[in-house]
């Protein structure tokens, strides 16, 4: 039977309608281009209400291509295609009846060569992709035949050698159709949910990273877009005021910037035809798609997918010797640290750890790119530091740059930072390092100080890891003790006394004496127990007279009975000649009359033992009952802290707490003793 002979049983049988609709889209007459408007709507009216008809259009539209392309022609080759994307956008829930008919038609016309035919081509596997849901991944006979596809579209988007800004525009525009092909992968739904997701990012990654280019100006864009969308300035520092919610504002901006691009790729969509028609297509815009398909596949991956495109790029970027290219690495970097990824980090360190591995300046010159999913790390911090730390010797500068945005990262919340800091400090000899570390912490604190600020200052207790800064007696580090005595000092005071007790060790070691009365006046002023303890010491000869004037000058104002005792002369600054009644200050800073009989004062007692005694003797005269029920004289600035462990049990002793649990609310008092009960309703 001849070709005419299959066309006339499928066109003139009268069992055959889906074959003679089929046929009358098709032009007859002279002149006519294009399908028939009014044959085409029919069609596919009838393929919205007879679904199951859709099998057989795509069979049929394979077989009339067959016809076609044996007799050459090609103008029913577009027409063929007009159907596919009306079908397309009309059945894409019925997709899988034709979808092999579909990807058999665009691969037998791709081998054509036809470049302006491959335009067409190009934006109906673009409509197919945005349908396509990746459920025939695994059909027998549709898998092999995308894929194929698509390996056909890598290979178009590839460069050619000896190509080169606009020199070539039909190879311009035939990378151009590849290219946006991929793109239309990388923004489709398939790319991630199907379970082939590593097989297809290891196919379009490739062509994607040969068509980045720096420089160019879709690049600069597709850097501005990224820096959106990590929420961080567009030269990778960190940026100069982190907001209170970092979280929050980096999901909004990732979240507005996916919703741009895909308003950007849905007017795409709505075109029938690709713009690449232009003769002034250049590697510029080949750029600009071939970023912003990266940034979207970093994007939109999951979790346990980023790694199918972090790999391949890290693949080809050493395949290809790029590390030694610094706009492309720092481009392409920008690009892939648009999420926070441990993926990212890991191949980072795992090539800083090779010893091998000729590139560690640039890879710790991109590394402060990364984003972390602060306060917790998949990778040990003790890990990032030690890997800093050992390329320290041989790229000084880019391992403080590091270490600085290692610093910057874990500001918020502060129980991360004092976590951060007590793991990095300890491990940094260098005072070229601690000052990387200080000027972060430095330029924290000027924002917390800006009017208004910008974020909450860190308190006393995050800045706890740095004290024994303070003691460090090598002449470099004369700049780090007076910066970080600074520090302490622009700290917010704390509410434990626990830091105060470790920080008056240190006291002693600040050579500016103006900054360490400072520290006592700003710190001590809401702890007068151990503001008592800081003058005990100075009564010893522990700490300079100056220090305990500054300390019960700083609690005077919370303990109105202080105003009573001569505890340094108006114009004098030392203890000597005075009689500075250790019993009357504890007295008064509990809030009660001195007790007789106990008399040690710091003048009369000879030894720290008499001293301790002195101060255990008047404790022990003190009841739980004798305590003021309303009248603490600390405050609180936060009504969410709980009871500690010790707190609690305290309480449940009927013993004093140096602090009042804000749970218990503002007018809790101690409990008699054996009233448990009452505790336990309270908390």
């Amino acid at each position: 039977m001849s070709t005419m002979d299959d066309v006339k049983v499928y066109c003139f049988s009268g069992f055959v309608k889906h074959a003679s609709l089929v046929n009358k889209v098709y032009p007859t007459q002279p002149g006519e281009e294009g399908a028939r408007g009014s044959d085409l709507a029919y069609l596919v009216f009838y393929a919205k209400h007879r679904p199951e008809k859709l099998a057989k259009v795509g069979r049929y539209l394979h077989k009339h291509y067959g016809w076609d392309a044996a007799k050459d022609r090609r103008g029913y080759h577009r027409v063929t295609l007009e159907i596919l994307d009306a079908l397309i956008d009309s059945c894409h829930e019925q997709l899988s009846y034709f979808a092999a008919n579909t990807i058999q038609i665009l691969s037998e016309m791709a081998e054509l060569g036809d470049s302006v035919l491959l335009t067409h081509i190009t934006a109906t596997l673009i409509k197919f992709n945005a349908h396509y849901d990746g459920a025939l991944d695994t059909d027998p006979v549709f898998a092999p035949l995308f894929h194929a596809l698509l390996d056909r579209f890598c290979d178009y988007a590839m460069p050619r050698s000896g190509s080169s800004g606009g020199a070539n525009p039909a190879s311009h525009q035939t990378a151009l159709a590849g290219l946006e092909a991929i793109k239309s992968v990388a923004f489709s739904r398939f790319v991630f949910a199907s379970s082939k997701s590593e097989k297809y990012a290891a196919k379009i990654v490739p062509p994607i990273m040969a068509n980045i280019r720096p420089g160019a100006p879709g690049s600069g864009s597709g850097a501005a877009t990224t820096a959106a969308t990590t929420g961080a300035p567009a030269n990778g520092s960190a940026p100069s005021s982190p907001p209170h919610s970092p979280q929050r504002t980096e999901a909004a901006a990732a979240a507005a910037a996916a919703a741009r691009d895909d308003a950007e790729y849905a007017a795409l969509q709505a075109q029938r035809r690709v713009s690449i028609y232009d003769d002034l297509v250049h590697d510029d815009e080949l750029s600009h798609i071939a970023l912003q398909s990266l940034q979207r596949l970093v994007r939109s991956a999951t979790a346990t997918t980023i790694a199918n495109v972090i790999l391949p790029v890290f693949g080809y970027l050493d395949a290809n010797a790029k590390w030694a290219d610094t706009p492309y690495t720092t481009l392409v970097m920008r690009a892939i640290t648009a999420v926070s990824s441990t993926i990212v980090l890991g191949q980072i360190l795992t090539r800083l750890n090779t010893p091998a591995f000729q590139h560690k300046a640039r890879l710790l010159a991109v590394l402060p790119q990364t984003r972390l999913s602060t306060p917790c790390l998949a990778i040990s911090l003790t890990d990032v530091v030690d890997c800093l730390l050992r390329n320290s010797a041989e790229h000084p500068v880019p391992a403080q740059k590091a270490l600085a945005w290692l610093t910057a990262a874990f500001t918020h919340p502060p129980t991360a930072a004092r976590d951060a800091l007590a793991t990095m400090v300890p491990k940094l000899d260098q005072p070229s390092q601690l000052s990387a570390v200080l000027g972060v912490l430095e330029a924290h604190a000027d924002r917390a100080g800006a009017e208004p600020p910008s974020t909450d200052p860190f308190a006393l207790d995050t800045l706890e890891p740095l004290f024994p800064l303070l003691a460090r007696t090598d002449d470099a580090s004369r700049d780090i003790r007076a910066r970080t005595a600074t520090l302490i000092a622009r700290a917010a005071p704390t509410l434990r006394p626990a830091p105060l007790t470790l920080l008056a060790v240190y006291l002693p070691r600040i050579a500016d004496a103006t900054v360490a009365r400072q520290i006592v006046a700003h710190h001590w002023a809401a702890h007068p127990v151990e503001a008592a303890r800081l003058v005990r010491g100075a009564a010893r000869g522990e700490y300079p007279p100056a220090l305990a004037r500054a300390a019960i000058d700083a609690v005077r104002p919370r303990v109105p009975a202080l105003a009573t005792l001569a505890v340094f002369a108006p114009e004098g600054e030392g203890l000597e000649g005075e009689n500075v009644d250790l019993d009357a200050i504890a007295a008064a800073m509990a809030g009660r009359p001195a007790t007789a009989g106990t008399a040690t004062t710091f003048a009369t007692a000879q030894t720290s033992r008499d001293l301790d005694a002195a101060e255990s003797e008047a404790a022990a005269s003190v009841s739980v009952a004798e305590l003021p029920k309303h009248q603490s004289v600390l405050r609180f600035a936060s009504l969410e802290r709980k009871a500690t462990t010790d707190e609690f049990r305290a309480i449940l002793n009927g013993k004093p707490v140096l602090e009042r649990p804000i749970s218990m609310g503002p007018g809790w008092s101690v409990p008699a003793d054996d009233d448990v009960d009452d505790v336990l309703d309270k908390i």
